[in-house]
């Protein structure tokens, strides 16, 4: 596996990375499901972003609308679907929409449906990791460095153990949950995440997205 130094680079890579993150998926221990892209809006993803197809993170904006890890629970963002909300150019204040959650100094790869990012630390989270994807916690409200840029996320997305990542955030009943959302949907908690409860002691809600980020964004107001 090739290893990606500079993940919103073009790289030296002289092929397309679809291949790549192809075989990735085709070996992922994960579920993955893969969204279509609109062609004409991909290649207008790509060409804003100012990003090759040679990069993991500019196959990603070309070739998919966005992809579906752990039957959706996490939603990686590429040039947008049905089935996420948004796209790299809506999260990261670049489309004529935008999904504003205060996240500076960063570059939005990704969300699950508890209300964590994944995004790239452009400098705007701390000096050291730059262009490592971390991970804002919604039981913590704080940034988590991952240690990987982009391509080695996409492979720990694939076949990491997603259980032990989210064991303190997940129910017995997640799953059977999950499905039953809409895309523009999320999990909500009742005390909130960050309030340090065993998540069985908490009431499960399903709320919408936006709602949350909101509500994580400036925690304690009504």
């Amino acid at each position: 596996m090739s290893k990606t130094t500079d993940v919103i680079s073009t790289g030296q890579d002289q092929r397309d990375a679809w291949s790549d993150v192809q075989s990735w998926i085709a070996n992922a221990s994960n579920a993955v499901e893969v969204c279509t892209p609109v062609a004409e809006y991909a290649q207008h993803v790509l060409t804003t972003l100012q990003v090759t197809p040679k990069s993991a993170l500019g196959a990603v904006a070309l070739h998919t609308g966005g992809i579906l890890v752990d039957d959706g629970w996490v939603k990686i963002l590429g040039s947008g679907c049905s089935s996420i909300e948004g796209d790299l150019l809506i999260w990261n204040g670049l489309g004529e929409q935008q999904i504003s959650v205060g996240l500076k100094g960063t570059f939005v790869v990704g969300y699950d449906v508890v209300g964590g990012f994944f995004a790239i630390n452009g400098g705007g989270i701390t000096k050291a990791g730059l262009n490592h994807v971390f991970y804002h916690a919604p039981n913590t409200l704080e940034w988590e460095d991952c240690q990987k840029g982009y391509t080695d996320f996409l492979n720990w997305l694939f076949q990491g153990d997603l259980e032990l990542f989210y064991e303190d955030v997940r129910w017995p009943t997640w799953r059977d949950m999950l499905h039953g959302l809409h895309p523009t949907q999320g999990f909500s908690f009742d005390p909130p995440l960050w309030e340090g409860l065993d998540i069985q002691d908490r009431l499960v809600r399903i709320a919408n997205m936006q709602d949350i980020w909101q509500m994580q964004s400036s925690p304690g107001k009504p």
